[in-house]
């Protein structure tokens, strides 16, 4: 357990073998470019569907609804890029210089309007954000906090090098950009346009600039229990007792912010393995649609196609794109559309997953998991040719545990033995002779997998 929990926070220590490169999916068949934010989209899930390393992607997506940004305002695809890119290499580390760096990604400085923010008349969206919702919470800060403190980021703008080139088809901006220089979009500080005046921020006065003002957020007490109550909200359950947040607090402002150490907090608690954690958080639909695939061994067909040689130019696999498109719809369907968060305030946990267009969803999707097709290449493939192999000279009751297995459910006696008799009725260990008839058997019994409540929890 210990080196399962090492592994899983200290994923850096695994080797990174996902080496797809986000500019295949701008680029497009029949020599065009599409630059929106749906195609770093198809990307990230790619990334969280085949990485060895999915406890990044998941923390990535925590801060993802945490530092929530959306394509509906933000469409220039590379700039969601650079930052979600941005999460996902300080999602581990100091709280402060994640602040920081995601505050000055080109995507945040337009979500928020601090791009348009002048001395004398500052835009104070960002500035009320970042204390509401990024740091202390409400009602620990006050409006003239606010007012002085959109003052700090006055100067900071965005740069788009992409739209600069000059005399280039979009093409090949496309192709120069990622392939010899990029980057597409870029930060810009103008000294000359800071407003380098006395500021007053929480009690204290001076000349501060942003990153004093962001400073001084990171490591507020306030800031620390508002973190780490939505860290264990993420990952254990809602409603801590205040005992747990200020315990994970202490950790946090101990060790200024590493985010690290609050995960080491959260999984060395007694109260993370308790029968109120354990197998009672309802799963977001990202960790219904990735828990799937890569319970069934989807991830490595995928992984197969996206890893065929091809340059950065070169467009995605049609069969790879299709099932990304399908993932990215089963998830929107159940209510999180992946750079897509409804508000500012990113997306609710746990229980707001359960609702009767979320079950749908779920429960059609052995029809993409066990599609028999493309030249017999399925997610659920290997899996159905391991039980054909294993059980042949089988039971019922075998393939039904080795799904069950699979799939990481425990079912009561008498659901198991609806799972044995759906089994039987398509086909049974007798299907196993085929790879067709033995996929349209798993098919039937995994629809019940997939439609019990003891599948929508983790």
């Amino acid at each position: 357990m210990d080196g399962t929990i090492h592994d899983l926070i200290e994923y850096e220590t695994i080797p990174d073998t996902f080496s797809v490169s986000p500019a295949r999916f701008f680029f497009r068949p029949n020599n065009t470019v599409d630059m929106d934010t749906s195609r770093v989209a198809l990307w990230w899930i790619l990334r969280m569907a085949t990485s060895p390393r999915p406890s990044q992607e998941k923390l990535a997506l925590f801060w993802h609804s945490h530092f929530a940004v959306s394509g509906s305002k933000v469409e220039f695809g590379p700039m969601m890029l650079q930052y979600v890119n941005t999460l996902r290499d300080n999602a581990n580390g100091a709280f402060g210089d994640l602040l920081v760096r995601v505050s000055k990604t080109p995507a945040m400085l337009q979500w928020l309007d601090t791009d348009k923010s002048l001395p004398g008349h500052p835009n104070e969206n960002f500035a009320r954000e970042v204390m509401e919702l990024f740091t202390l919470g409400i009602g620990n800060y006050s409006e003239n906090d606010i007012k002085e403190s959109a003052r700090a980021y006055t100067g900071w703008s965005v740069r788009y090098p992409f739209y600069e080139l000059q005399g280039m088809t979009t093409e090949d901006r496309a192709r120069y950009t990622f392939g010899v220089a990029g980057p597409a979009v870029a930060f810009q500080d103008a000294p000359d346009l800071h407003d380098n005046g006395p500021k007053t921020f929480l009690g204290e006065t001076a000349p501060m600039t942003a990153e004093d003002v962001l400073g001084k957020l990171a490591s507020h007490e306030k800031t620390a229990e508002n973190i780490c109550r939505k860290m264990w909200e993420f990952y254990a359950y809602p409603n801590p007792d205040p005992k747990i947040v200020t315990r994970l607090a202490k950790r946090f402002i101990k060790s200024n912010g590493d985010i690290k150490q609050v995960l080491y907090a959260i999984a060395g608690s007694r109260e993370f393995w308790s029968d109120q954690s354990v197998g009672n958080m309802v799963k977001s639909p990202v960790d219904f649609a990735i828990g799937a695939l890569r319970q069934v061994g989807g991830s490595e067909p995928l992984a197969a196609l996206a890893a065929q040689p091809a340059t950065y130019d070169d467009p995605m696999d049609g069969y790879l794109e299709g099932q990304l498109y399908f993932l990215a719809r089963n998830m929107a369907s159940q209510g999180l559309s992946v750079l897509y968060p409804p508000n500012v305030s990113g997306w609710k946990w746990d229980t707001a997953w359960a609702t009767e267009g979320a079950f749908v969803d779920r429960s059609h999707f052995q029809d993409f998991a066990f599609a028999y097709g493309h030249n017999g290449i399925f997610p659920a493939r290997d899996l159905v040719q391991n039980i054909m192999t294993d059980h042949k000279d089988g039971t019922e009751a075998a393939i039904v545990d080795r799904l069950l297995g699979a799939m990481q459910v425990k079912m009561s006696p008498d659901k198991v033995a609806v799972l044995v008799d759906a089994c039987k009725r398509a086909g049974g260990a007798k299907s196993l002779t085929d790879l067709r008839k033995a996929t349209a058997m798993a098919h039937q019994v995994v629809r019940f997998i997939y439609a019990s409540p003891e599948y929508q929890l983790c």
